[in-house]
């Protein structure tokens, strides 16, 4: 319905369409405007998301031998850091420098069996009778409780012109803001070309030995 000059009559039906547009026109402009501003803030917090992924992904990278996720500072980094020290020793037959990475109860067990103590080992390594030139951890797990720790990997070795993989488990004990060796064992890698030890015979079993009774 019209009013004087061709107006609309904002008191009728058309009027109050014309008014329903206008807020949904309105309204639509609100939602278009809060829209341009959410993809603006979702555009900045993807900007910068992506801008550091690079970051995580070579502090990922930086370290490939280690299985278990750890950050810098931490006491899991400073036992492996101790433990590589110890190798870097052990390579350069610094047996005064492994030994400060050892604790004096020390039990070092090798993968042939053979057991040494803290002196039997520093003194074999004093001497060069094991001429290590590369020891390398691969996969390595850490585990720290308080002021005990404990390593896990597999390991290549390389001792004059002898080569070896195998697995290793250590047991640290930190003493004096050092972490120390206590326990080291290591065992021979498996070998697919090893057929090993030849089959044994099963085992006999007599047949004619009596059935025992069950009382009811």
């Amino acid at each position: 319905m019209t009013g004087h000059g061709g107006m609309v009559d904002a008191a009728g039906p058309v009027g109050a369409g014309v008014n329903v547009l206008a807020r949904l026109n309105s309204g639509q402009d609100k939602l278009e405007r809060f829209s341009m501003k959410l993809m603006g803030v979702l555009s900045a917090v993807m900007a910068v998301t992506f801008a550091a992924a690079p970051v995580a992904v070579h502090a990922a990278e930086a370290e490939p031998r280690n299985l278990t996720k750890v950050l810098p500072g931490s006491p899991e980094a400073e036992l492996l850091a101790a433990e590589d020290a110890r190798f870097v020793a052990q390579i350069a037959h610094d047996a005064r420098t492994a030994g400060s990475y050892m604790a004096d109860e020390l039990i070092y067990t090798h993968a042939t069996g053979r057991v040494q103590t803290k002196a039997d080992y520093m003194k074999e390594l004093a001497t060069g009778n094991t001429p290590w030139r590369s020891i390398e951890p691969e996969s390595r797990t850490v585990y720290v409780s308080g002021n005990t720790g404990f390593t896990h990997a597999t390991i290549y070795t390389l001792t004059g012109d002898r080569r070896m993989t195998g697995t290793y488990l250590a047991a640290y004990v930190k003493r004096d803001g050092r972490w120390q060796l206590l326990f080291w064992q290591t065992s021979q890698g498996y070998n697919p070309n090893d057929k090993g030890p030849p089959p044994m015979a099963p085992n006999k079993i007599p047949t004619d030995l009596p059935v025992p009774t069950v009382a009811h």
